[in-house]
């Protein structure tokens, strides 16, 4: 009775948290409110279309119509006449005598009488026919309302209304009735002038408020209905969660519960271990994914070295695969032995032309190359690099070990290129901003104003980028300073021919202006400070 048809262990495992036991006596009223099976009235009540008084007014009109005959007869002879008339209507012998009718005969006859007969006679007719539809209906249909189908607690009001509704069902039928027999009475003699038949008084009006009164009790209780449906949901649910509680008491549910759970830790442990096994699955793929991209990587590699030492002639010799890596074959297939003089290994550039993953591939290699010496068996290493970005990151950790390792920055000026050993973490360059300072200061320091233009052109670009400076703001105070660093940056001459006509100390004057009339002297004074301590 209160246990939905899709009801199974799920729907049951959550309502036991929700579970709830109640009295007896509840339980009893709630299985009482579930036997009632009271629904929404939902039968349409027949609509009566009362006969206004424009319709009264007409039938009257016809029941007072006084036809006058062109010869003075009786009324009783009118009608005679009239219905010799009609029974000898389409026929050639009287019914009579059987003497012939001629056709001036019937219009001679029809003269004797108005136009109006034949037009009241059809009118009687459609009146008398619409009347008696009327009648038809009311007698066919019931206008109550159906006691059985509301609660006892509208079983009053119902029955009053009933008797109300018949009372005024049967006043009205009995109108209809009078009115009926007139239109006869006036068919039967239309020279007859009949009296006027009389309207209930206010009979619409009180039609209107009977319906009215029946919506009225039909709208309540169809309320009731629904706040009912809803106390039955809630009795549904409440006898359910009587029942779940009842039966998590019971011995059998307390052992069924205690077998589930162990059975669920069993399956969350032996799920756990499954799903262990699928990462590690997963990562092995992954693994064996990356081995193969390396292989086919190295081995394209290997290729094109091959491809490329071909061209050396008889000192040519071939890369091929091994069990740990590849060994050096020569021309005729011999494996080269290792040599037992010192190697030194030099990197000329390596990051030249490489996206961003060879780049870090390269980097990380390398690292592990300058770290690990022994397991590569190499008695010195060189690394030439342009590449501000994979200096800083190839030298991780460069100034904690210092034995054995040194670095040089090699500056060019004119035809010229000094080389210059970085002694401390602070010489060394941080970044490539950075390194266009350390260009200028040795630049400064060797006395080559000429060419402290670009570098000094590309510290401004980069500063007014960062800074979101306009270039034409920065030099606004100080067109010739554009001029001369952008002007100079481009020239192209005799590398020992002054081109720019400034000192050393009135460019660096210059620019320390240009960054004071920006806002920037804590930062000029912070690179420049730096470089020269």
């Amino acid at each position: 009775m209160f246990t939905p048809a899709t009801y199974n262990i799920t729907s049951f495992e959550e309502d036991i948290p929700k579970a709830q036991k109640i009295s007896q006596k509840e339980k009893v009223d709630l299985e009482n409110l579930l036997k009632n099976e009271f629904h929404e009235y939902s039968k349409n009540n027949i609509c009566l279309d009362i006969i206004d008084l424009n319709e009264i007014k007409k039938i009257n009109d016809i029941l007072a119509l006084k036809i006058i005959a062109s010869v003075d007869w009786s009324d009783n002879e009118k009608n005679w006449i009239q219905k010799g008339i009609a029974l000898h209507k389409n026929k050639k012998k009287c019914l009579f005598c059987g003497n012939k009718i001629s056709e001036n005969r019937f219009l001679e006859l029809n003269k004797l009488f108005s136009d109006r007969v034949d037009e009241t006679n059809n009118l009687l007719v459609a009146l008398i026919d619409d009347v008696s539809k009327r009648i038809e209906f009311i007698e066919k249909n019931k206008f109550e309302l159906d006691q059985e189908l509301f609660t006892p607690a509208f079983e009053e009001e119902v029955i009053e209304y009933n008797i109300k509704i018949n009372k005024f069902i049967n006043e009205y039928l009995a109108y209809l009735k009078d009115i009926s027999r007139e239109l006869k009475r006036k068919k039967e003699n239309v020279f007859k002038v009949l009296n006027a038949v009389s309207q209930p008084n206010n009979v619409i009006q009180t039609y209107k408020k009977l319906k009215s009164e029946s919506q009225k009790i039909i709208l309540e209780f169809n309320k009731e209905i629904k706040e009912i449906k809803k106390s039955k949901d809630e009795a549904r649910k409440k006898l359910l969660l009587n029942e779940v509680a009842s039966a998590i008491e019971t011995e059998d549910y307390r052992n069924l519960a205690r077998d589930v759970n162990v059975e669920r830790e069993i399956y969350f442990k032996q799920n756990k271990k499954l799903q262990d096994i699928k990462k590690q699955i997963d990562e092995v793929n992954l693994e064996i994914q990356k081995l193969d991209e390396m292989n086919q990587s190295e081995s394209k590699a290997v290729k094109e070295i091959n491809d490329s030492l071909k061209n050396l002639g008889n000192q040519s010799f071939t890369l091929e695969k091994a069990n740990k890596g590849y060994m050096v074959k020569d021309l005729d297939g011999n494996i080269k032995k290792n040599s037992k003089k010192k190697k030194i290994i030099i990197f000329d550039d390596p990051m030249n032309s490489n996206d961003d993953t060879a780049q870090y591939l390269i980097i990380t290699k390398l690292q592990s190359l300058l770290k690990n010496k022994s397991d590569y068996e190499y008695e010195q290493i060189f690394i030439l690099t342009h590449n501000t970005h994979f200096y800083v990151n190839l030298r991780y950790r460069w100034w904690r070990e210092k034995n054995k390792k040194a670095t040089f920055h090699l500056i060019k000026a004119a035809r010229k290129t000094e080389i210059k050993k970085i002694e401390s973490e602070n010489e060394d360059i941080k970044n490539d901003y950075d390194s266009l300072w350390h260009e200028v200061h040795w630049l400064y320091n060797n006395n080559q104003p000429q060419f402290m233009l670009n570098p000094f052109r590309r510290i401004i670009e980069t500063y007014c980028e960062f800074q979101n400076i306009d270039p034409k703001d920065f030099y606004e105070e100080d067109a010739e300073a554009q001029k001369l660093f952008n002007a100079n940056s481009h020239f192209i001459d005799d590398f020992y021919i002054d081109t720019n006509g400034k000192t050393k100390e009135q460019i660096m004057e210059k620019v320390a202006r240009l960054f004071e009339e920006n806002n920037g002297t804590f930062h000029f004074e912070k690179h420049w400070n730096n470089q020269n301590r």
